[in-house]
């Protein structure tokens, strides 16, 4: 019995087969080592939360507005969506004008970037910036300069925001934090100001006009450039229109839409209780109080045109005997106080015992007729 032996020549076979076992550890051991580096970056330099603080809102006991207070944290006037929910028709306008691909890419658009590159190659400015909507909402949130490494910062952080948290909570927060247009943030804000409605209610045309206006929010604020506005709306009408393949009659019937705006009415009345409830409820963007706006506002008014000698000023409650209920509160005047004094609330302030009872005295002396009531 014979046994052959068949040695491999010069090793060849047995050499590439550990060379390649050699490769693909180097290669998995250096993607293992990157993702331990991203995820060490990560914790030490997380994203911010998007969490987002909104403007507070006091009603009237008819659920009529009474007074609007800017957020507290920028200045802004910023609502919270009804029940969370993203407008349909807005968020299509949205996307189709901004970032159509923003449901596919990780936070940054490769070809949008190179096309932004070629772009300004070859127009010598920059005519698309290329930005993401994720990347757009590093820059609100972060306010990164518009510098090649400000966009290469931009650009890293937006994958770590896709990392962090979902499209939907990313989408969320940028629709609130757009800028609308003078001290307005975000679409429930601009949709309430210009057309007092939910966003939730807007119609298409009215949608892809608040979409325009965060390309050049003062210029394309559509209560001070509707011609403007309309010019903006029907341009991402057509790319809109290209998107979701609208027939040519629904493009002219949209297109010729007058723009017509309601602006809301905000009587800002009754202060002095629309502060003591912000103060007590901090957290909460929409509040409801006792008191009556109709009767709010004369009595407001009422007092307002009394002639005060320099140091006078004067307050009013009006309560409901039954319930103890307040219906209307003036602490203060806006004419004859000056400065801050004007605002403090002489309904809550401590007085003597001789004030509290000064006006039972003034309305028992005039029942017996000892001073009239001049």
């Amino acid at each position: 019995m014979s046994i052959a032996v068949h040695p491999t020549r010069n090793g060849a076979t047995s050499n590439g087969v550990g060379t390649n076992r050699v490769g693909k550890k180097v290669i998995l051991f250096g993607l293992l080592l990157l993702l331990i580096c991203l995820w060490t970056a990560n914790r030490l330099y997380p994203p911010p939360a998007l969490a987002l603080d909104y403007s507070t809102r006091v009603y009237d006991r008819h659920g009529e507005l009474l007074y609007r207070f800017a957020s507290t944290s920028t200045g802004v006037y910023r609502y919270p969506r009804v029940n969370g929910a993203i407008p349909p028709h807005y968020e299509d306008a949205l996307l189709a004008f901004e970032d159509r691909w923003f449901y596919y890419h990780p936070g940054v658009n490769p070809f949008a970037i190179v096309r932004g590159l070629w772009q300004w190659i070859k127009n010598g400015e920059i005519v698309s910036g290329g930005s993401t909507i994720t990347m757009q909402l590093v820059r609100m949130m972060e306010g990164m300069p518009r510098t090649p490494a400000g966009k290469v910062h931009q650009m890293l952080r937006a994958l770590q925001y896709e990392w962090s948290y979902s499209k939907h909570e990313i989408l969320s927060a940028y629709i609130d934090k757009v800028p609308m247009g003078g001290a307005l943030e975000g679409v429930e804000a601009a949709s309430q100001h210009y057309f007092s409605l939910p966003a939730n209610a807007l119609t298409l045309s009215q949608s892809l006009v608040l979409a325009g206006i965060p390309q050049n929010p003062e210029r394309l604020r559509p209560d001070l450039h509707p011609a403007l506005a309309s010019q903006q709306r029907n341009k991402l009408l057509l790319r809109y229109g290209a998107i979701r393949t609208l027939g040519d009659d629904q493009l002219q019937l949209i297109g010729n839409e007058p723009l017509v705006l309601i602006p809301a009415n905000v009587p800002q009345a009754g202060y002095w209780t629309a502060e003591a409830l912000r103060r007590k409820y901090p957290q909460v963007s929409n509040l409801n109080s006792t008191l009556d706006l109709s009767l709010q506002q004369r009595l407001q008014n009422r007092l307002d045109r009394i002639n005060y000698s320099r140091d006078e000023a004067a307050a009013i409650v009006v309560l409901e005997n039954q319930s103890g209920e307040i219906l209307a509160r003036a602490g203060n005047t806006r004419q004859g106080v000056s400065g801050r004094r004007q605002w403090l609330d002489l309904t809550d302030a401590i007085r003597s015992p001789g004030s509290t009872l000064k006006p039972f005295l003034y309305a028992e002396a005039i029942n017996r007729k000892l001073v009239h009531s001049e």
